[in-house]
């Protein structure tokens, strides 16, 4: 059923060509409301240092893009206002932070229905000040989706009667199982990854600390970091004070062919994730499904929205991201039943692909 008449403004923290979940769960999104018939335009920043890296992406899309210079909150209200005056849109999507606020907020002058996607992070301001405009905000919103379980629960209880779960999606085009089953055994070399900006809520310390553990039953062991190195420095420094050092590989950003080809020599993707006390929370993880849909099982932490991700004990395990005995049962129960994890992880991730995610979607849309 061609959507044509409808009309969808989406207002997003992030997009493409820059990383970042929100950004990719936006652009993803605009992308299969496209294919569905609808008509979508993108309200968004420029991150970019070179404004024409940004230009150059918003044109070899099918979306029309608007951009404001990041910061520029005066504008970008300016620009959502002119947008809202000149179009009669048939839905507005807010995702991220000020994107809900905005939305929200300036509801009170515009009469559109409206959804709200929540990830996390947003859900836990670091003032009484930011609580109360986000909770306000909210109020506003016909409709909420978050993306995990653990998501909605940190919505206050009067919006969970509008609340639906919608978990994130991956790029079944991109992340396609092209290698091959395998059965891993102790005499051969253990590949260890995780993808995700180099943080303390993404988690990579928490493998690190655990490594030395893991190098006496797997001495042949590596891991490898991917992702934007922000937190380097002191990862660095823990690997050395442990001696793992020579076991960990440091790869920054890598462009897709060198992400993909990493991953499909990689046994075991490892993100154990944790919520920080400045608030940030880890609401999905898109990247555990990619992994899994190259056939790599995967290690995750419980307490966050991670627990959606991974179906535990079939296309990987859960555990507590504090606790090493936990972590070397997992690892242990992987190897021995590679197989079967690896055709199961396919097999989860085929039900998460963004063909799937964006027709609940459109589906929801249709609903409003």
């Amino acid at each position: 059923m061609k959507n044509s008449n409808k009309h969808i403004l989406i207002v997003s923290s992030e997009f493409p060509p820059l990383p970042g979940g929100i950004g990719n769960h936006a652009f993803n999104l605009g992308m299969q409301l496209h294919n569905a018939g609808f008509k979508v335009e993108v309200l968004t920043n420029y991150r970019a240092k070179e404004k024409s890296k940004e230009d150059t992406f918003d044109i070899s899309i099918p979306l029309q893009i608007y951009r404001i210079s990041q910061r520029k909150y005066l504008k970008r209200i300016w620009q959502y206002c002119r947008l809202r005056k000149e179009n009669n849109y048939w839905t507005v999507i807010a995702t991220g932070k000020f994107s809900l606020w905005m939305v929200g907020v300036m509801q009170l002058f515009f009469s559109s229905k409206n959804l709200a996607i929540v990830h996390g992070s947003e859900l836990l301001p670091t003032s009484i000040k930011n609580k109360i405009v986000t909770n306000f905000s909210l109020s506003k919103f016909n409709k909420i989706i978050a993306v995990s379980d653990f998501t909605k629960n940190l919505l206050h209880d009067k919006f969970k009667s509008k609340t639906e779960v919608i978990t994130n999606g991956y790029n079944s085009e991109v992340f396609s199982p092209n290698n091959q089953n395998f059965t891993k055994n102790k005499s051969k070399k253990l590949h260890l990854i995780t993808v995700g900006a180099v943080s303390q809520r993404k988690g990579q310390h928490n493998v690190i600390s655990k490594l030395p553990e893991l190098i006496e039953q797997y001495p042949n062991i590596q891991y490898h970091i991917v992702g934007i190195p922000t937190e380097k420095e002191r990862l660095i420094l823990l690997a050395t004070k442990l001696k793992v050092i020579d076991h960990i590989t440091f790869y920054g950003e890598l462009p897709q062919k060198e992400l993909l080809a990493l991953l499909i020599k990689s046994d075991i993707f490892v993100m154990l994730s944790e919520n920080t006390e400045n608030g940030e929370v880890e609401g999905f993880g898109i990247a555990i499904l990619e992994a899994n849909a190259l056939g790599i099982p995967v290690v995750g932490s419980t307490g966050c929205g991670i627990e959606s991700a991974i179906k535990n004990n079939y296309s990987g395990s859960l555990i507590d991201a504090a606790s090493s005995t936990e972590f070397l049962v997992a690892i242990k129960g992987i190897i021995e039943n590679y197989n079967e994890y690896s055709v199961n992880s396919k097999t989860w991730a085929k039900l998460h692909t963004w063909e799937k995610v964006g027709e609940k979607y459109a589906e929801l849309i249709d609903q409003l």
